[in-house]
């Protein structure tokens, strides 16, 4: 499958979508440590990270 069809799988049942982009870090399964992440992944990392706290903050209200 392509990409872009996983993410217009998954953008049909979840209320969003980040593409987190290969790391080889990630890729090892071993502790990750955020600094030495690709510069693409962090943003990536950052963006998943600040949707999970705006779904949990809509949830508390």
């Amino acid at each position: 499958m392509r990409l872009n069809e996983l993410q217009a799988h998954f953008a049909t049942r979840a209320r969003s979508v980040v593409r987190v982009p290969y790391d080889p870090q990630i890729a090892g399964g071993g502790t990750i440590v955020f600094a030495s992440l690709l510069p693409e992944t962090r943003i990536a990392a950052r963006e998943l990270a600040a949707l999970l706290v705006e779904g949990l903050r809509a949830k508390a209200a």
